[in-house]
């Protein structure tokens, strides 16, 4: 059984719909903040697309949604990124999602994330106790985030995340694709899953279709600021990085400077380029 939760006016391809407004789409009327009337272990795949940021209790319902699916059941969540303040701001959203939510999903920790963390640290999420942790184990299979289009083609990975954690309004949503785990599995079982091969909402491929190529862009900004003083950029990306050039003191510089800042400026085709704050 296949079922999209929240499905609304688009409901997922082959999937039983299930929203608490009779849409036209709309297989099973019922608020899945209650319990979901399905059988345990039925369920192969599940669709919550910008569904679970209105419920009311989030590892409830991540719980009940463990409990209806058969282990190797892929749930495809799509979300408002925490650090948009267009989401923090809207007062129907109970719920918000970032990098560190899959952690409250399952006690293992996924190593093949770790650069997501260059700030906060890697796995960073509380204590995981029994008071804190619903009995569930969604292994995250992979984490997809979408940016505002002044942040299109000007980073790398490692960047982006940095932008991410300590700035607003650099990503505007954020996708999961988890695993059901209920029997033993190893590293190289999750490892056989191939990520391009996940379902996933048709509008998000028209969101991608948006993305500049890196190669059309100049990046405008260097991170310094933002990087920890103890851990280098060029040890978390593995690159190296040129010294900086020593700026000449003198009446020129001034003039030199802005020079250089139109130039850049015509280079990047007059777009205007994202601010750093502290």
């Amino acid at each position: 059984m296949r079922i999209d939760l929240g499905s609304g006016k688009n409901k997922y391809r082959d999937c039983i719909g299930i929203d608490r407004i009779n849409f036209k789409e709309t297989d099973m009327i019922h608020d899945f903040n209650r319990r979901i009337p399905l059988e345990r272990d039925s369920v192969t795949f599940v669709m919550c697309s910008h569904s679970l940021q209105y419920v009311d209790n989030l590892q409830s319902v991540m719980q009940d949604i463990y409990r209806i699916c058969r282990h190797g059941a892929i749930v495809c969540i799509v979300a408002p990124y925490a650090h948009a303040t267009v989401n923090m701001i809207n007062p129907e959203f109970k719920q918000l999602f970032n990098e560190h939510s899959p952690g409250y999903w399952t006690a293992h920790e996924n190593p093949a994330y770790q650069d997501e963390y260059p700030l906060s640290g890697f796995n960073t999420v509380l204590p995981q106790t029994p008071n804190n942790l619903a009995p569930v184990d969604f292994r995250l299979l992979r984490m997809e985030f979408f940016y505002y289009p002044a942040y299109h083609g000007f980073y790398d990975e490692v960047e982006l995340a940095y932008l991410r954690q300590s700035q607003l309004n650099v990503a505007f949503q954020v996708m999961y694709h988890l695993i059901v785990v209920k029997k033993p599995v190893t590293s190289a079982d999750l490892l056989n899953i191939n990520p391009n091969e996940l379902e996933e909402p048709d509008y998000v491929k028209e969101q991608r279709a948006f993305t500049l190529s890196d190669e059309e862009q100049e990046q405008p900004l260097y991170l310094d600021l933002l990087q920890p003083a103890a851990v280098p950029k060029e040890q978390i990306s593995g690159k190296q990085r040129k010294p900086p050039v020593a700026r000449k003191k003198g009446t020129g510089s001034k003039s030199k400077t802005r020079s250089h800042q139109k130039s850049r400026h015509l280079k990047s085709g007059g777009r205007k380029k994202p601010v750093l704050t502290r």
